[in-house]
């Protein structure tokens, strides 16, 4: 663990029994560990320790911390209606890239399957950056895929939030390596994909895991070879439609954590 993360530990520790010797309740939820190997450090279990209701996002951070129950992120509650989702991705065309700033660029074969992908299905491509440190790689794709780049709408955060779902609302697909941009995808009405190559963040599986949710990891040569279809297949009409089912199973158990947290607000658990 690293000095910074240890250092908001024991702020955090601090609050939290400030907290309790005032009569209050300590709720710690969302929590993800990004590399949950090994036993968790002594800040982490002094932290952990103190709360009176501890959730995390997937299981092998609970498993790291040996305490408290998994629930899924919370991002999973935005978006769209359930009732909206049942109805979507009938009539889009576009196929969104984003990709992480900050890793290597995606090899030849990366762009052929995709973009051979996106033609066989009649699908648009264009880049966009759901952070302003992604807008240099959303820029060099759009130049390799020889499409529109979704201009940088406003450095306010609910602004860009907003002009990206609005993007996303005309997706039928979304490939991302950003965990965020697949869920907020996903809870727009569109595919979320992570076309992977020679590895990938572990934590995207694992958070859609955390949700009871398909995992959204597909290899190059899989999407290369036409195993995941497009928005007017019957077969991904029907894994569609699955996971939707399970996005609305994970919206109703983050509806029941936040009930708790009302009441533990109104009356310390």
């Amino acid at each position: 663990m690293n000095l910074e993360r240890t250092r908001r530990n024991v702020v955090e520790f601090a609050l939290a029994r400030a907290s309790r010797r005032s009569g209050g309740s300590v709720l710690i939820t969302g929590l993800g560990v990004r590399h949950p190997t090994g036993r968790a450090s002594v800040s982490t279990q002094m932290l952990v320790r103190s709360a009176d209701l501890l959730c995390w996002r997937d299981f092998d951070s609970r498993g790291h911390a040996g305490r408290g129950f998994v629930v899924p992120d919370w991002a999973f509650r935005s978006g769209i209606s359930d009732e909206d989702l049942r109805s979507s991705g009938s009539n889009r065309n576009l196929l969104g890239i984003t990709l992480r700033g900050d890793r290597p660029l995606p090899s030849d074969a990366w762009i052929d399957s995709v973009r051979t992908y996106a033609d066989s299905h009649g699908l648009r491509i264009a880049t966009f950056s759901q952070v302003v440190r992604d807008r240099a790689r959303a820029e060099w794709l759009a130049d390799r895929f020889g499409c529109e780049c979704v201009p940088w709408a406003s450095y306010e955060h609910a602004a860009h939030e907003a002009n990206v779902r609005s993007f996303m609302g005309g997706c039928s697909v979304v490939v991302s390596d950003r965990l965020h941009a697949l869920i907020l995808a996903l809870t727009e009405g569109a595919c979320p994909l992570l076309v992977s190559q020679d590895g990938f963040d572990p934590k995207v599986a694992r958070t859609f895991a955390g949700a009871g949710i398909e995992s959204p990891v597909i290899s190059v040569d899989d999407l290369a070879c036409g195993r995941f279809g497009s928005a007017g297949d019957p077969a991904l009409r029907v894994v569609r439609e699955r996971v939707y089912s399970q996005l609305r199973d994970a919206r109703g158990r983050l509806s029941s954590v936040s009930d708790l947290m009302q009441m533990a607000l109104q009356e310390p658990i």
